[in-house]
């Protein structure tokens, strides 16, 4: 063998030794709008993977799951409404620890989300005393605006905290087929409240306290039915602070609803159920100042827009199409 072509051939030893993972993107949701959710589809081959997951700007890691065959696999994400910037990397790192990672090339959409201004006048004021007599940590403040102002910044932050936690998890058992619905878990309802909206509260001309509303709000009667539109488990039913008598729901591929201000709940935590059956009942619990379901969806943890999850037309083409797309193409 000449020296030339025994430094090719240890030069091909030496690149297969250390081949970084392979990853192959099949399809993916045409775009990913500001607050919303997208999907993608792809093969990660090479060395045994260790570590797979995709990773947004804001540093979030999303998990994967096995799809139709091996090395294929499939992830829901999403980009939080208060982020800015948005890409997406699908990060896969092998048993040697090589890393490969390569961009999602989603076409994004930035959108701007409603400001609200309410003024903290002699009702609300009347709301704030009410829930307060529930909660020792606000019955030792003094004035009302006190109590806003915690109930708007730590009481919130910590019941988000319990939701984001339960609804992180994503099973990794193989997905074959994926099945999902428009979610409408009441009928014949007004939405008075959007998804990403800053309320601020004022009162004697200066800025109290703020939060984000991370859901809808339809107004409907109290012990209105509250169905579930798509079967799933339930993951959460119990009190959780501002949003009152809560439950979740888990419908695979780490995406989750959640019911709030319940004046009941019909179903306990591990069970499942079925789509059409009634799941709670409309209610005033928590913080509410009337009768109405707050209702969200949650990918892995993060608060997404429920408007998209609502429409038959952005589901058939962010999900459902790009499902096909990649199942044909495996078969």
């Amino acid at each position: 063998m000449s020296f030339y072509r025994y430094f090719i051939f240890l030069t091909v030893v030496a690149s297969c030794a250390f081949a970084t993972p392979e990853i192959k993107i099949l399809t993916h949701s045409p775009s990913i709008n500001k607050g919303g959710s997208a999907l993608v589809i792809f093969k990660a081959s090479g060395n045994p993977i260790k570590e797979l997951y995709i990773e947004t700007s804001s540093k979030k890691q999303f998990q994967v799951a096995p799809f139709v065959k091996e090395g294929y696999f499939i992830g829901l994400i999403a980009w939080p409404f208060k982020v800015n910037s948005f890409e997406a990397h699908i990060i896969a790192i092998d048993d040697k620890g090589e890393r490969s990672q390569r961009m999602i090339p989603f076409v994004v959409k930035n959108r701007r989300y409603r400001v609200q201004r309410i003024k903290f006048a002699k009702r609300l004021k009347q709301n704030v005393a009410q829930f307060s007599e529930n909660f020792e940590e606000l019955q030792k403040l003094s004035h009302a605006t006190l109590q806003l102002q915690k109930m708007a910044t730590v009481m919130k932050s910590r019941d988000d905290q319990r939701i984001s936690k339960v609804t992180s998890e994503v099973l990794e058992h193989q997905i074959d087929r994926f099945e999902i619905s428009p979610f409408w878990p009441v009928k014949d309802v007004k939405i008075v409240d959007t998804f990403g909206s800053k309320v601020y509260f004022y009162g004697n001309n200066r800025r109290l306290a703020h939060y984000n509303h991370l859901g809808i709000d339809f107004v409907a009667a109290k012990g209105a039915d509250i169905k579930a539109s798509v079967a799933g488990k339930v993951v959460f039913a119990e009190f959780n602070g501002l949003y009152g008598n809560q439950l979740i729901l888990s419908h695979g591929l780490g995406i989750y609803t959640a019911y709030a201000n319940c004046s009941k709940l019909l179903v306990k935590k591990d069970s499942e159920v079925k789509k059409g059956d009634i799941v709670a009942k409309v209610g005033q619990s928590g913080f509410a100042a009337f009768p109405h379901l707050h209702f969200s969806v949650h990918v892995q943890g993060v608060a997404v827009r429920p408007r998209e999850w609502m429409d038959r037309h952005w589901i058939e083409k962010n999900i459902y199409a790009v499902m096909e797309r990649a199942q044909k193409e495996l078969k």
